[in-house]
């Protein structure tokens, strides 16, 4: 089974099985919602596009699917393991190119990916990633840019970015163009959304209480990445969010969470993102967290563009139908500022 840029449109019983498969601890033992005699391909086309591959893999095999009958099952079960060795080796070139940059005086962290992976997750085999991270100071960034250089990396640019700046700069690995390490100075790529939310490393570092690891810089983190790089077209960062409040990697500091939320514009963000997230997962914690925030009205109003349906739909051939509701949200949060409590 090739991975498709897209997959076939999902039943509402298809969907709701991927999202409850979604989550790695969750005790999905029953058969599938769908006929235990249907090929799962589409599901598992649909789980590898939105980043939730292993666990759907794992759900898949405590339902009672017949695993021998299905190329597609097996097939996907190989491209996993493929995966994985391949993460780890673009893990390594990683923390090559963090461990350069710390020794040459500068400071950097690397931020989703990998790190969710080891912070969030029981395993951090069930945490996909393509990628790595690193967050530096915009005041740092030619430096940083300079070693990755010098280290051996090799630039690559966005035709589409023109003249823009997107406070991204992508590297390729010496070892395989395959694997990029991005050097970020603000998780808000997009200028105009940048002129109403910052996430920089300042920021982040400042969720945590001075501590980019602890549960509430991860959180900030995936909530304000799920919004401002993606506007939720992927299960996978909602997942994130849910395990960032599930206790994995410690409990969330509230009053850090919504101080720094409003300083840096993502306010509604961050309670938009908690509520999307507990409505999708019917997680009570996420609801506590936006309660203590004490959000009102206006703050919690773009949470109501996004819907499950237009998440699970975002990778799907049928995309268009609910993609105003994405692009709506996405105008939403520009504004940001005027949202604030």
């Amino acid at each position: 089974m090739a991975v498709q840029h897209l997959h076939p449109k999902l039943s509402k019983l298809q969907a709701q099985w991927l999202v409850d498969a979604s989550i790695p601890q969750h005790n999905q033992t029953t058969t599938p919602i769908w006929e235990n005699s249907d090929d799962p391909a589409d599901i598992l086309t649909a789980a590898e596009l939105h980043g939730v591959l292993p666990s759907v893999l794992k759900h898949l095999k405590t339902s009672g699917l017949n695993e021998g009958r299905y190329s597609s099952f097996k097939e996907a079960q190989a491209r996993r393991a493929e995966q994985l060795g391949w993460e780890m080796a673009l893990n390594a070139q990683g923390l090559r190119a963090h461990d350069a940059l710390k020794k040459s005086g500068l400071d950097a962290i690397i931020i989703k990916g990998g790190t969710h992976a080891r912070r969030l997750y029981r395993t951090p085999a069930e945490r996909t990633f393509t990628d790595v991270d690193i967050l530096v100071p915009a005041s740092q960034r030619r430096a940083a840019n300079e070693i990755m250089e010098r280290i051996g990396f090799k630039p690559f640019s966005h035709d589409y970015r023109l003249d823009r700046d997107y406070s991204e700069d992508v590297w390729l690995s010496p070892h395989s163009e395959d694997m990029n390490v991005e050097i970020h100075t603000n998780l808000a790529h997009n200028p105009k959304l940048r002129a109403a939310v910052s996430v920089s490393y300042e920021t982040v570092l400042e969720a945590g209480n001075g501590n980019a690891e602890n549960a509430t810089a991860l959180l900030f983190v995936s909530a304000t990445h799920t919004a401002l790089s993606h506007q939720y077209d992927r299960l996978q960062h909602l997942v994130d969010i849910y395990q960032s409040v599930s206790g994995y990697a410690g409990s969330i500091d509230v009053p850090q969470l919504k101080e720094t939320a409003l300083k840096s514009g993502a306010y509604s963000i961050i309670v938009s993102a908690l509520l999307i997230t507990g409505r999708v997962f019917n997680d009570e914690k996420c609801f506590q967290i936006v309660k203590q925030m004490q959000a009102g009205f206006l703050q919690s109003a773009p949470a109501r563009l996004i819907t499950q349906r237009t998440i699970t739909d975002a990778r799907s051939e049928k995309r268009s139908s609910l993609s105003w509701r994405r692009k709506l949200y996405r105008a939403s949060i520009a504004q940001a500022r005027t949202l604030e409590a």
